[in-house]
């Protein structure tokens, strides 16, 4: 639930945040409601634009120009024999881009309005049990617009919107059985109601085809068992059997799992794992619409009978303390997955890649018979913070890859291959009460694939036509990004402040976002990625 993710306010003393930067602002502040008791509350607001850095003449590399705002808060009282807290989460975001030519216009909107709310609490029967139940509800809504016109004619045009009601129970309990066994049992339960809309024009009709129109509400049911037991004080095993159910269709899913450590020694362990994960299709999936009368205008909903998507999970690790503030971490995975929804027909359509691009996928008539795999492996060297620095490094190297209804195996969208990411700080002490902190953070990885576009084809025919037999063989150029963050610390009396320049991709590399035919020129255009961002901020805690 919402709840775990936010942290309780101070209980002892009063303590304030004020943040103001060329992106925006933050404000913040926590403290105790009473000095009687441990009761607390904590709330912080966000602001963000790049509007201002934009009109000051910094070049993003691109039209979009994000906004957001977004507002949090817990409170947290003490009650006989244990604790109540109130909690709450909100926020809004929107971009537009809008691309002026001189013969078309490209607008595209889009956006998004959430919030929850909810009350957890805690109690402790004795020092070994305890039960936390959490209740909430939360509401979304979202949009996206597309609107390309040439003149008075209409290019595309599209409007997807989407609201959601959702309430939440979940209840848990954890029993100290003795010193080598604990049991932890829970429930979930969630009532969505919701309303989606999603249409798009067709030339060929002069109208709107609807892909997606609908108003329902659906359940989903979960429950799980864990046992832990430690055989020694260097040996211990988790096992643990999660249940999951909807009232959309008579699927009940039992998901076994089991993990094992062992602590060779201090500076050495190993573990291990397995288990089988489902995950319920998006809710736009199950409710997509089949034209099946085009003059009448008869649609059907073919997918309301799917199956939750299916994986069974493998790992192993190993872990070695090198030095007092130095680790070592590898570990090695597998998934085999299964019951991935794919078209009737034979196809390369598979929903293992659905949310990835900004090609519409075609997600109605669908099927559980879709199948696919990762595997690979990571390894990070980490320094924990000592002697004034820190450094992380990872490499994970990775192959996935998917077989839809044609039962050709392919790449998957995602199959970039590899991942490294470092970054590290130092702090210069200057004086007792100043510092000066640095921080790099780099990225290198591989790039994300695409079905490649017959330019010859689309030119002939006015639009994109896609090399549905190269689906997912070509690959965009590999991603890098450095960011760096400079900070002067000034520790006061009573404040601690900061002066920083946080500059992102401070190569200015405008890594690839998304392409597209250009009718009107002829040719693929690229979109690359924000380009660099330098932001300058002051923060005061006191």
């Amino acid at each position: 639930m919402f709840d775990l993710n936010l942290r309780e306010g101070n209980n002892e003393k009063h303590e304030y945040l004020a943040q103001v930067g060329f992106n925006g602002f933050e404000l913040g502040a926590e403290g105790p409601f009473s000095g009687s008791n441990s009761s607390s509350y904590l709330v912080n607001y966000r602001y963000s634009t790049l509007e201002v850095l934009n009109k000051i003449g910094v070049d993003f590399g691109v039209v979009a120009m994000p906004k957001y705002q977004d507002l949090c808060f817990k409170t947290v009282f003490p009650v006989k024999s244990g604790k109540m807290s109130f909690f709450g989460l909100g926020g809004i975001n929107s971009i537009l881009s809008e691309d002026n030519k001189k013969s078309v216009l490209d607008r595209y909107t889009f956006g998004e309005t959430m919030g929850v709310t909810g009350l957890t609490y805690m109690h402790r029967f004795n020092p070994g049990s305890m039960i936390t139940t959490t209740v909430a509800t939360s509401y979304t809504h979202d949009y996206a617009n597309s609107d390309v016109m040439a003149g008075d004619t209409i290019r595309y045009k599209s409007h997807d919107n989407n609201r959601e009601n959702k309430f939440m129970l979940h209840s848990e309990w954890f029993r100290k059985i003795n010193s080598r066994d604990n049991i932890t049992t829970g429930i979930n339960f969630d009532i969505l109601r919701f309303e989606m809309t999603d249409s798009v024009y067709q030339p060929a009709l002069n109208s709107f085809i609807r892909r997606l129109d609908v108003s329902e509400q659906l359940m989903l049911y979960q429950s799980y068992l864990q046992w832990q037991h430690h055989f020694s004080t260097s040996f211990s095993t988790v096992a643990g059997l999660h249940q999951q159910a909807t009232d959309l269709n008579d699927e009940i899913v039992a998901e076994p799992r089991l993990a094992c450590k062992w602590s060779i020694s201090g500076r050495h362990s190993v573990n291990a794992g397995a288990g089988l994960h489902s995950q319920m299709q998006q809710r736009k999936v199950y409710f997509a619409q089949t034209m099946t009368d085009t003059i009448n205008r008869v649609y059907q909903q073919t997918n309301r009978r799917l199956k939750f998507s299916k994986s069974r999970h493998f790992v192993a690790g190993y872990n070695f303390l090198f030095a007092k503030d130095h680790r070592l971490k590898a570990e090695w995975y597998y998934q085999h997955l299964y019951d991935i929804p794919v078209k009737r027909i034979p196809s390369y359509v598979s929903l293992i890649n659905y949310g990835g691009s900004f090609v519409f996928m075609d997600t109605d008539s669908l099927i559980n018979d879709g199948i696919g795999y990762n595997y690979g492996m990571e390894l990070t060297l980490e320094k924990f913070l000592s002697q004034n620095y820190y450094y992380l490094f990872t490499l994970s190297l990775f192959d996935s890859r998917y077989q839809a209804s044609d039962k050709h195996w392919r790449n998957t969208m995602y199959n970039g291959l590899f991942v490294v990411n470092g970054l590290g700080g130092y702090e210069w002490v200057i004086t007792s009460r100043y510092s000066l902190l640095t921080d790099l953070k780099a990225t290198w990885a591989g790039g994300i694939r695409a079905v490649p576009i017959d330019l010859e084809q689309s030119v002939k025919t006015g639009d994109a036509k896609y090399l549905v037999d190269q689906v997912y063989e070509k690959q965009y150029p590999d991603y890098y990004r450095f960011d760096l963050r400079v900070a002067l610390k000034m520790n006061m009396k009573n404040s601690s402040q900061q002066l920083a320049i946080d500059i992102t991709n401070l190569t200015s590399r405008h890594n690839h976002f998304f392409e597209y035919y250009d009718n009107d020129r002829k040719e693929m255009v690229e979109v690359g990625q924000m380009g660099i961002l330098p932001v300058l901020l002051y923060r005061i805690q006191f």
